[in-house]
């Protein structure tokens, strides 16, 4: 019985439904209304500027991975010393990972292991997932779909870009 209660109760409450949401959710001033405000916004933003946000992470990415290190060795170092973490050696000679500790063993130096097989094979990885996730075919397409962006009285209106993605269909068909 007290289910069907609320059942009905919630079919009224459903029935104003603008003016309950109103009530509960979109105040002008509510957590919910300046998230969906802020939402919109980041709906509305250019195209264009976010393809260009990727490649400067790509850009940065890899100018991270070719001069990088030195950086971020240091980093980690003034964290280390920071919390009186004992920092090895960069010259001592570790075992391989996945290798016999007894004779015969392999053996290469911190700097090789962080760098080269930590480092260098994280920072792969990541450049991968972006490229895998935003390849060049693809945002080469959204720049020129881009230009036809009717935003601002077609401010981005490029017709090397149009004649771009004409090209690209014609070569679909």
């Amino acid at each position: 019985m007290v289910m069907i209660h609320s059942l009905k109760k919630g079919f009224v409450n459903w029935r104003n439904g603008l003016e309950t949401f109103t009530a509960h959710v979109g105040k002008v001033d509510s957590i919910h209304n300046k998230a969906r405000k802020h939402a919109l916004a980041f709906k509305n933003q250019n195209i264009v500027r976010a393809i260009g946000l990727i490649g400067t992470v790509l850009k940065n990415m890899n100018e991270m991975r070719e001069n990088g290190w030195v950086e971020i060795f240091d980093e980690a170092k003034a964290f280390c010393a920071k919390r009186n973490i004992i920092v090895p050696n960069i010259e001592d000679t570790i075992p391989i990972r996945d290798r016999s500790r007894g004779r015969g063993a392999k053996l290469v130096s911190y700097y090789h292991h962080f760098h080269h097989n930590i480092f260098i094979v994280v920072t792969d990885q990541i450049l991968v997932e972006l490229n895998n996730r935003f390849a060049e075919r693809s945002t080469h397409l959204l720049r020129c779909i881009a230009c036809l962006d009717p935003k601002n009285s077609f401010s981005n209106f490029d017709q090397d870009k149009l004649l771009e993605l004409a090209n690209i269909c014609f070569r679909l068909l």
